[in-house]
């Protein structure tokens, strides 16, 4: 599962992504089939607003997340080969 939070305390399964707590971060979590543990939980996001909207898993249990990035976020967290690694402007 995928969504946004603004906890402080987010419930982390491992080291969570993101060092710095924002105002909004993105969170991924998967729960086993019996939802009775949380077999990984992190969020990640820079210091603005960052919203998750939607996720898909492959055949290989890879996550990939969509999601808006803040302007006031200037600071999330990118890789080499990012579509795009700075705010290019957008409705937030």
């Amino acid at each position: 599962m995928t969504g946004s939070t603004t906890s402080t305390n987010f419930p982390t399964q491992g080291a969570a992504y993101a060092t710095n707590k924002g105002l909004t971060d993105m969170f991924v979590t998967k729960i086993n089939p019996t939802a009775t543990n949380i077999i990984y939980s992190t969020y990640v996001g820079g210091s603005g607003i960052d919203r998750a909207s939607g996720i898909a898993v492959d055949a290989d249990g890879n996550a990939y997340v969509v999601g808006r990035v803040g302007d006031t976020s200037t600071d999330f967290p990118t890789i080499t080969g990012s579509l795009a690694t700075t705010y290019r402007g957008g409705d937030f």
